[in-house]
């Protein structure tokens, strides 16, 4: 479409499926308004796609739930590396 531009960041390179990172930037909007998000596709044996899963980020910056639930619990939304197989047992 004219006046935008999809901007694909950080890419999964999985076998039957893939997670990808991507920014939408208006012509003629504000610098830092850039809509992000990350999508998943699924495809079957054929090829096809047969599952897709897109999720942009808040268009209110910042989010308000967000902010509401630092407020109740301040680790919300800090993630940290874990190690592999440290979820195995819960």
């Amino acid at each position: 479409f004219p006046g935008i531009t999809f901007a694909t960041q950080r890419f999964d390179d999985g076998e039957k499926s893939t997670c990808f990172t991507w920014e939408v930037v208006l012509e003629g909007a504000p610098e830092g308004s850039a809509i992000k998000g990350i999508s998943f596709y699924e495809v079957d044996e054929s090829g096809l796609v047969t599952y897709v899963r897109d999720v942009p980020e808040s268009g209110l910056k910042p989010p308000p739930l967000g902010k509401l639930g630092r407020q109740f619990r301040p680790a919300v939304g800090v993630f940290q590396p874990v190690s592999i197989g440290s979820r195995d047992a819960l």
